[in-house]
């Protein structure tokens, strides 16, 4: 069997509606818990300002929210949210749906890595785009799972064999 290599695989998340439509209801719901409670009218105010400010600012930051994830063999995964890529370790806490992806992941490289949450919504990426980047993330999680296993049943071996010795 000859061992190819394959191209990296890109996926560029873009802004997702369906976080957006979920935030305008979150938000709906707090306004109107701002308003409906029977505190003083200065403090409802107050309330409803903070409330509809926050939103104002989460949904910019959510219109500009665009990130790449990339796949390579020989590199594993790589995340940008500009144009330079970091070499990422996905968690195992990481939590894949159907609908959206709760991924936590720790940076590599640096001098000090940082872990990381990102939510991704399936409709971010095209439905073959989101397939294969789920079943990619899952099969790597797998391999990656194995691996660690196997050193944890030959380490205590290797300390086993050092001591008779």
């Amino acid at each position: 069997m000859l061992n190819t290599i394959e191209p990296p695989l890109c996926f560029n998340f873009v802004p997702s509606v369906w976080l957006n439509r979920l935030v305008l209801v979150i938000f709906a719901l707090a306004l109107f818990a701002c308003l409906a409670n029977s505190l003083p009218l200065l403090v409802k105010v107050s309330l409803a300002v903070l409330t509809v400010g926050y939103f104002v600012s989460l949904r910019q930051r959510l219109k500009k929210r665009q990130f790449t994830f990339r796949y390579t063999d020989t590199k594993s995964w790589a995340f940008s949210e500009t144009e330079e890529f970091v070499s990422i370790e996905i968690l195992p806490s990481s939590v894949v749906t159907n609908y959206a992806v709760f991924l936590h992941f720790k940076t590599l490289g640096e001098a000090a890595s940082t872990q990381s949450a990102v939510l991704l919504v399936a409709d971010s990426l095209t439905d073959e785009a989101y397939r294969t980047f789920i079943v990619k993330l899952l099969t790597t999680a797998v391999k990656h799972r194995q691996a660690l296993q196997s050193i944890a049943k030959i380490n205590p071996i290797i300390t086993r064999n050092s001591v008779k010795r």
